[in-house]
């Protein structure tokens, strides 16, 4: 290469130091192989330091005595992606604009698939495309190889690869794992509800004859799949580099206005973005008529103590968006978390409250001890249904959870169904000290109790009668050799859990609107009036005879909370027969039959949905992992005849 004049003159007083002068050397040689790279033609979307070494010591070998560090230098400059084709790295999402009949084209090249050393067999890719080193000429019997990510970029000396044979240079394919979500979407004009916004959609394409896939590209040449719900996920088998478009459609400017935005990534390991369509994960626990209790499924399955308490000071590992059923603001973006986070109109996204309608935290109270993430809404309407969705982010927030690494974006669930109730003689109780599995509404009254006293009057009512049953266990032979105790399989401490749960869920009422038409539910106390003052029509009244529809199960209910007419859900016939499997004899514990009368007042037996009350009991028991068994044949048999137990 000839020096220009200019050249010439400005390198003039540097010749005589011979570092300045190989360093002029190398940058003239650098940028000559720029030039010649580019004007060769080749498709080199985004920067590799392999390619590039090779690239330029297969050109320029015989003038570099030496491997030299290009990792300083812009890399743009050598190697740039098409016009209008954006390179990605795996695993590193990508947030762009897109115009109503306009389309993003992006490229997932084979380096970033494959690794920097494919060709001759041996992956040196750290999984972002960088390579851990480059092999750079001969010498002798050693091969010096360049160390990009070590300390100073050091030179090491390493043995010479072998020649790439035919059946390494034949690749065998990859799956890639494509996936978007659609964060913004053009908004409604003129109070517009009835139409969506339009989806945007991915084109994908493995060949190099098609390197701008779209609506206008011929279908044999490439995968087609729309957003659903702003969200879309499509993996192929690549052998090369991998093409993919996200395209907008043309927008009805009467009905809407705004562009859409969305999240692309593409990944080796799993979809960055995921969703289910078949799984709610969510279980509604209970409603009153302003708020509602869901909850995660257990979180672990495992009693390990030290297993429980990793997951218990890790934190919160999903968040919930809730909108109305009916509501507009989020269709189109219900499989999308950051969409979701931009429209929904309530969400629980951190431990502890969300500004005045939203509490989430992990517990472990309820069936089983296990850890589960509990989610608590207020200020809802009455008699309203909802929709509850649940992502999950991990144990982090989900700002610092949308990183770079597989799985970052997050996984969406199907949506759960909630409703609240009508009247307000119904209100949720939690975190009762005694009665720690109780988690419902129960007859209330806003006029005499607030729902912190109203928890307190129940829990403490049955930790009353709790201390009656413990002076008669008292009095059985709970230490005794085992060949002389009560049961060769049970113990007084089985009969005592067995007690508490039973008790729990006949003393402290599960509450439902009287106007329920649940014919599983018990109406109660007909004859008072309602908190607000109003009283039930005679004719209605009329309809619901004998006690059991006069009063409450507890007379100290309708003396001191007072909360008119309700329905109350049955505790479950198996919580009874429990409790006479697992205690002694001598404590003359007896359960009535389906077919007596004081069984229709007294429980309920299992059926599909929430027909019955029992300790972790919620409204979708399809989804729930602590749904037990009923036990109602099984013990059918061996309590015929016997006496019977109610409150």
């Amino acid at each position: 290469m000839q020096f220009s004049p200019l050249q010439s003159r400005l390198a003039a007083p540097l010749l005589t130091t011979p570092r300045l002068l190989l360093l002029l050397h190398l940058v003239v040689l650098f940028l000559g192989s720029a030039q010649a790279v580019e004007a060769s033609g080749s498709r080199i979307y985004s920067p590799n330091k392999g390619e590039l070494h090779d690239a330029i010591n297969k050109e320029y070998g015989p003038r570099l005595p030496y491997p030299f560090d290009l990792a300083g230098l812009d890399a743009s400059l050598i190697k740039r992606a098409p016009p209008g084709i954006t390179g990605l790295l795996n695993n590193v999402r990508e947030n762009r604009n897109v115009r109503p009949g306009e389309t993003q084209h992006f490229v997932f090249e084979a380096i970033h698939i494959f690794g920097a050393d494919d060709e001759d067999g041996e992956n040196t890719n750290d999984g972002d495309g960088a390579t851990d080193s480059i092999q750079a000429r001969d010498h002798g019997n050693e091969t010096l190889v360049y160390d990009l990510n070590g300390p100073d970029d050091k030179v090491r000396l390493g043995k010479p690869k072998p020649a790439p044979s035919l059946q390494r240079r034949q690749r065998n394919p990859k799956t890639v794992y494509i996936s978007a979500t659609t964060c913004m979407q053009p908004q409604r004009k003129n109070n517009n509800t009835s139409v969506d916004p339009p989806q945007i959609s991915l084109f994908v394409s493995t060949s190099e004859d098609i390197q701008k896939p779209g609506p206008d590209t011929p279908r044999s040449g490439r995968l087609f799949e729309a957003f659903d719900e702003g969200a879309v996920k499509l993996s192929v088998n690549a052998s090369g580099d991998v093409f993919f478009s996200i395209s907008a459609p043309m927008r009805n400017d009467e009905m809407f206005e705004g562009d859409w935005n969305f999240d692309v990534a593409v990944s080796t390991d799993m979809f960055f973005h995921s969703y289910e369509v078949t799984s709610g994960g969510l279980l509604w626990v209970d409603s009153d008529s302003s708020a509602a209790v869901l909850t995660t499924r257990n979180l672990t399955d495992t009693y390990d103590p030290e297993e429980v308490q990793q997951i218990m000071d890790g934190g919160p590992q999903y968040v919930m968006f809730v909108d109305s059923e009916d509501g507009w603001a989020t269709r189109g973006i219900r499989h999308s978390m950051c969409g979701l986070s931009q429209y929904a109109p309530m969400s629980a996204k951190v431990a502890g409250p969300f500004g005045d309608k939203a509490t989430t935290f992990l517990t472990t109270r309820g069936p089983g001890g296990l850890p589960k993430q509990q989610f608590h809404f207020t200020n809802l309407d009455p008699k309203s249904t909802y929709l509850g969705i649940l992502a999950y982010t991990g144990t982090e927030t989900l700002k610092r959870q949308l990183s770079n690494r597989a799985g970052g974006g997050g996984q969406i669930f199907q949506a759960t169904q909630f409703e609240t109730k009508e009247g307000d003689n119904c209100k949720i109780i939690t975190n009762l000290d005694f009665c720690n599995e109780t988690e419902y509404a129960v007859p209330a009254n806003d006029n005499r109790f607030t729902v912190s006293q109203l928890a307190q009057f129940y829990d403490e009512m049955a930790r009353d009668k709790y201390r009656y049953f413990e002076r008669q266990l008292a009095q059985v032979a709970c230490e005794a050799p085992q060949e002389q105790r009560y049961s060769l399989v049970r113990n007084c401490t089985d009969c005592a859990v067995a007690y508490k749960k039973w008790l729990c869920s006949v003393l402290i009422p599960r509450c439902e609107d009287f106007s329920s038409e649940n014919t599983f539910y018990l109406v109660r106390n007909v004859n008072q009036s309602f908190p607000n003052g109003t009283r039930l029509p005679d004719s209605v009244i009329s309809q619901f005879p004998g006690s059991k529809h006069q009063h409450s199960r507890h007379a100290r209910i309708d003396e001191e909370v007072q909360p008119g007419p309700y329905r109350e859900v049955l505790p479950c016939e198996d919580l009874c027969y429990d409790l006479v499997r697992n205690c002694p004899s001598s404590l003359q514990f007896s359960c009535p039959r389906p077919q007596q009368a004081m069984f229709n007042a007294s429980y309920q037996v299992r059926g599909s949905g929430l027909t019955c009350n029992f300790p972790g009991s919620v409204h979708n028991p399809s989804g729930s992992s602590v749904l037990s068994t009923s036990w109602t044949l099984f013990y059918m048999a061996a309590l015929a005849g016997i006496g019977m137990i109610s409150l």
